[in-house]
């Protein structure tokens, strides 16, 4: 025979999780937030890495050239004589030494033959002195990104994310991937003897990652926003990049 619950009394349902505050991790947050974090991780590993029997060889290349950059320019040359040691003492360049020294030949460029005079800034000379600012500036902002990522997740205690939280992750994901991939096919043609480090390798995996955690992490009500605002976003980086690499200008 049931029984019945007694009068003036409310049948009580057992405590759950969500009346306790706890919400369940969710599975493309604790995803987007290891990657970012190994991509910040990454930053600072050998990207490119010279072998024992190179390193002198590149001393005795590059030195005689630093050398004589001290003459006229000594503060340019000491940051190359750092980047030269790095080598032939470590044996390899981080994501951060590179970055360094695409900020030092940015410098060295602008010393030596000034910034882009109007009418001329289609010329060879300026459109690799942007190229070398882009990439400056790219390698100083995809690490600060992925850490702002990876620390916002964490605040949130791996709970859902966002639409804006899942496009950033996808943007991020798929220009640190380009990032990776041009690096890899960079370093590969160097030379016989140097060859990409693992800090590379390490992250490209975490690109991809981000990449599909922002891609996946969508439900059936927000993939439309998140889909629609990165690729706003990625046309919008390759088209404003590629104008102001090329021709000076951002429209």
């Amino acid at each position: 025979m049931a029984e019945l619950p007694l009068p003036g009394f409310a049948a009580i349902d057992p405590p759950s999780a969500r009346s306790h505050g706890r919400r369940p991790v969710r599975f493309a947050a604790l995803v987007g937030a290891v990657a970012s974090a190994l991509w910040v991780v990454a930053y600072f590993l050998p990207w490119v890495e010279f072998p024992d029997a190179d390193r002198a060889r590149i001393r005795a290349a590059l030195e005689p050239s630093i050398e004589s950059l001290a003459v006229r320019e000594p503060a340019h040359a000491a940051r190359y004589r750092i980047l030269l040691q790095d080598v032939v003492d470590d044996g390899h360049l981080t994501g951060l030494d590179l970055h360094h020294f695409a900020r030092s030949a940015v410098a060295l460029n602008r010393t030596l033959i000034g910034t882009d005079p109007r009418g001329h800034d289609l010329e060879r000379p300026w459109v690799v002195q942007r190229a070398l600012r882009s990439a400056g500036h790219g390698l100083l902002a995809l690490p600060a990104l992925g850490a702002l990522v990876a620390l916002l997740l964490l605040a949130r205690g791996f709970r859902r994310v966002g639409s804006p939280t899942l496009a950033l992750l996808v943007v991020l994901g798929l220009v640190a991937t380009s990032v990776a991939v041009a690096w890899l096919r960079f370093a590969e043609g160097l030379s016989t003897g140097i060859r990409p480090g693992h800090g590379i390798h390490l992250a490209l995996g975490a690109s991809v990652a981000q990449a599909c955690a922002g891609l996946f992490g969508v439900t059936a009500k927000t993939w439309w926003r998140v889909y629609a605002v990165a690729l706003v976003a990625i046309a919008a980086l390759a088209f404003f990049g590629q104008r102001f690499v090329t021709s000076g200008s951002i429209p």
